[in-house]
This record gives C-alpha cells, structure tokens and sequence, in this order.
C-alpha cells in the first residue's frame, strides 16, 4: 500500500515537471517573438512601449459585436433593416407550400425572382411584401435551365433590388444576409453570415436558411445588392420524400445571381400544372413504399410507422385516400381490429396480397403518364427522379407479393 502511495507521488512529480518545462519552452517562444517586435518597430520608427501599451488596452477592451448600423447599404444608422430593402422582399403563400422570393431591377425590367419548387406543385399563390401590400400584376414566367430558379417580370412599381454583378460581388468570408418568411410563418426574418464558398453556379452561406426561406434573397450587407436566391438543393432530389418545398436536409446553399443563366419562358398556369402531375405520381410512389412495408396481423395494421423522411404511413394514406385501394385498406383494418374477421393467417396473407396485386397494377398503369422531355427543365428532370424511384416501389412490390404467397 506504501509502495502504491510513493509510486503515485512519483508520477505526479514528472507530470508537474513536465508541464513546468512545458511553459518554460512556451515563455521563451513568447519572449523571442516579443524581441522580434520591438526590433521590427524600431526599424519603422514607432515606439515599441506606447505600441505595447496600445496592445494591452486592446485585450482589456474586449471587441465590441458587429452591429448591422455600421454597414449602410442593408441596414440603416440605427441598425434596422431599410423599408425599401424589407418591402422588396416577399412572402409567397400557395395551396401546399410556402416560401419567399423579391423583386429585382435588372436590364430595364422588373423581376420576381424565387426557387423555382416553391412555385411549383401549387394551384394558386398569393404574393405580398412585409408590408402587407399584394404584388398581383404579372407578365411571363421563366426557369434556368440547370437551376432550381424562376423568375416572373412584375408589372407594377414596387421596391426592388440591384444584382451584385462583377469578380469582386462575391468573395469568400463577405459579410451577407439571407431574408425571407423564416419557418413559413407569414413574417419575414433576417439571418447574417457569410459566404464560406463558390461555384460557377452556387454560393455556400452559413447563415440559418431554414424551410420559408427558399427563394428569398441572399444579400451583401455593405451594398445592399443582392447575389444569389436561397434554395434547399441545387442538384437532383435526394429521394421520394423529398417534396415541395422540403427537398430533404436544407442545404446553405443560394444559386448566383451574377451568372448569365440559359432562362427558358413558360406559361404560369402549365408550370403549375407539370408540378401537380409531378407530385401526384410521386404520392402514388409514396403509398406504394407504404404498402411494402404493412404487417398484417389478427388485431389490425400499424398505421404509425416511420415510412421515410419523417412521413408515416397514416400520412401517406391519408394523402391517397380517394384511391379504391386505400378504401380497402382502410375496410380491411377496421374489420381487423374490431374483430369482425376471424381469419386464418393464410386468408389474411391472401386478402393483403390482393391490396398489393392492387397497387402493382395501379403502378404500372401510370408510368407512361410522366413524360419528362416534355415538361420544362426544372419539372422534367424531377419527373426522370421521380420515374426512377417508381421502378424502386415496383420492385419492391413484387418481392412483398412473392412474400405473402
């Protein structure tokens, strides 16, 4: 026990030893790089005590926060966000999603800019400012090929924004804001940051873009021009679940503003259109990964479960119900848990198997539906996506139907 005690005592020693030489190597480092300094200030003719004096004042006085009042082009003096910047931002609300976008002079036109999957998948919208004005009076519509972007040219006079154009607008570490209907809640929200990267067609931001954000500007505080739309997802759809204007994970991501993009004019009303059909094909996909994944059993089926991208199968069949299929499912469960059905489990594999035999041929019935090379660009290439992940659900329909045999 003894032996234990004095052999901790000596292990302590070298440690403290250690970490005594530790700091005397440190205190050298410091003491040389302090004669550097004064040496180097003597060269310039400055002297080196009332330089240091102004370094010791400078660590006793902690940095004082940024305050947006010191930047001029976005906010004003006092700190506040400029009314003509605030009324140029707007809030877009549609029948299933919501989001933002702003109005930007450009070429002696004047633009609603947005991403384009906030437009799409809606029957109707309605745009105002933070105002409250209505922004109703519109010409033709236009998508980037390439690029989750749109624009529409406005016809009436409403405050708008100036493009950062030139080598110089977006440079990494740039002090920016990204503005828009934060969370979706009808109110607009100002997030600052900086730009953390580039791309030919992208800038990478740290500022909080959450979902209501997309579509709205990312702006340069010190100019007050703005350089890029806020989007979820520049590339392909992550999945099925990715929908609307909740395309998986948000990604910190704005497409550029200053790049010449190939724009491609389009009827308002058929855009609309292509993204109904799009999404309605993909619920169709959505019930039929929800089917798979069902267990039957003599007191009912799980509803509640975690399909994917944190939808459950209640909400997929919910979205589905005017579908003979779901009918029957749904005919099928209540007889199950209310015990109305005193069946085998081979009778019930067999009444299950003929929901999916159901679903397999709803499936297939409609894939010549979605022609891609006819939609518009951003709506085309989804409709590619989404014809993929049908042949994914088609697959796993049949091993679920070779299962229940």
């Amino acid at each position: 026990m003894i032996c234990g005690v004095f052999l901790g005592n000596s292990v302590l020693a070298q440690e403290q030893d250690t970490d005594v030489q530790a700091m005397q190597r440190e205190l050298e480092v410091l003491r040389r790089e302090n004669r550097a300094l004064k040496a180097m200030l003597a060269r310039e003719g400055i002297d080196p005590t009332l330089k240091m004096q102004e370094k010791k004042l400078a660590v006793a006085e902690p940095e004082k926060p940024k305050k947006p009042s010191a930047i001029g082009g976005l906010f004003d003096e006092s700190g506040k966000l400029r009314t003509s910047c605030a009324d140029a931002v707007l809030i877009i609300e549609g029948d299933n999603s919501v989001g933002t976008g702003f109005v930007v002079k450009d070429s002696g036109k004047t633009y609603l800019y947005t991403a384009a999957h906030v437009l799409s998948g809606n029957s109707r919208f309605t745009i105002k400012n933070s105002s409250g004005r209505k922004i109703s009076k519109f010409g033709q519509m236009e998508t980037a090929v390439g690029a989750d972007l749109a624009r529409i040219e406005v016809l009436e006079e409403c405050p708008a924004f100036e493009i950062g154009k030139g080598q110089s607008a977006v440079q990494i570490n740039l002090e920016i804001a990204a503005l828009g209907n934060g969370g979706g809640a009808g109110v607009m929200a100002v997030e600052l940051g900086q730009i953390l990267g580039t791309s030919g067609d992208s800038i990478e931001v740290d500022a909080e873009i959450i979902q209501g954000n997309s579509g709205g500007p990312v702006v340069d505080v010190i100019s007050g021009k703005v350089l890029g739309v806020a989007t979820h997802l520049t590339a392909a759809k992550a999945d099925i679940w990715s929908q609307g204007t909740r395309q998986g994970d948000v990604r910190r991501f704005a497409c550029r503003l200053d790049k010449e993009w190939n724009w491609k004019p389009i009827v308002i009303g058929k855009f609309l259109a292509e993204g109904r059909i799009v999404e309605d094909f993909d619920n169709v996909t959505r019930l039929c990964y929800a089917l798979t994944m069902l267990e039957p059993g003599g007191s009912g089926m799980r509803f509640d479960l975690n399909v994917g991208g944190n939808m459950s199968a209640a909400e997929i069949f919910e979205a589905n119900e005017s579908l003979l299929i779901v009918q029957n499912l749904y005919q099928m469960n209540r007889d199950l848990a209310g015990k109305k059905m005193a069946v085998s489990e081979m009778d019930l594999k067999k009444r299950f198997r003929s929901i999916i035999s159901s679903a397999l041929t709803l499936a297939n019935g409609d894939k010549n539906a979605l022609v891609p090379a006819s939609m518009n660009s951003f709506h085309g290439k989804n409709a590619e996506d989404s014809l993929k992940f049908r042949q994914t659900s088609i697959k796993r329909l049949n091993d679920r139907y070779t299962e229940l045999k």
